[in-house]
């Protein structure tokens, strides 16, 4: 399906349904005087911020059924999850210290496949693709859509729709910022 033109009393966004392609991560974010557990990942915060401007949105993720509890504050939120198999969900280990900060990533979920997204392409106006890492989407997603009628949009195009945005992305300290995703330790495997 084509994007929808935006209305000038729309302001929110130029289409009707989201789904956001991408990891839902476990990131352990370690800090001098504390370590916090959060769920991360493009496809969270994104997802996250779709739904506060009313956007129905799907999140299609490879989450280890052993580790679905990190699912649950995007399902209260109304975000329908569409979580394929994987052996691992994909973790992010984050430091902060005095010279700076490191990232590492000790296991990767298995790659978002064309079927996934074939699966909800039809109830979507809008995929939004947010890849963590070069194995992240399978190659077999962006040839399927570039065989499909999804087309891009940049912001350059739609200047409107920086209206509505809140923010366009998170950096490391404002992650910390977002209790509703912390985890605990008995959450988790």
């Amino acid at each position: 399906p084509a994007v929808r033109p935006m209305s000038s009393d729309a302001l929110l966004t130029p289409f009707n349904a989201v789904a956001v392609v991408g990891s839902v991560t476990i990131d352990r974010n370690e800090l001098a005087d504390r370590t916090l557990l959060k769920a991360g990942g493009a496809a969270t915060y994104a997802g996250l911020t779709y739904r506060r401007h009313s956007v129905p949105t799907v999140i299609v993720c490879n989450v280890a059924p052993a580790e679905e509890a990190i699912l649950a504050p995007l399902r209260r939120q109304g975000i329908q999850v569409n979580s394929g198999r994987t052996g691992h969900t994909t973790r992010f280990v984050n430091r902060e210290h005095p010279g700076g900060s490191t990232q590492s990533a000790p296991a990767l979920a298995a790659p978002i496949g064309w079927g996934q997204v074939a699966a909800v392409r039809a109830r979507v106006d809008c995929l939004h693709l947010g890849p963590l890492h070069p194995g992240d989407i399978d190659p077999q997603v962006f040839a399927g859509l570039q065989r499909s009628e999804y087309r891009s949009i940049s912001f350059a195009e739609r200047e409107e729709m920086l209206f509505s945005v809140s923010f366009l992305k998170l950096n490391f300290c404002n992650l910390l910022l977002i209790p509703s995703l912390n985890l605990s330790e008995e959450s988790l495997p």
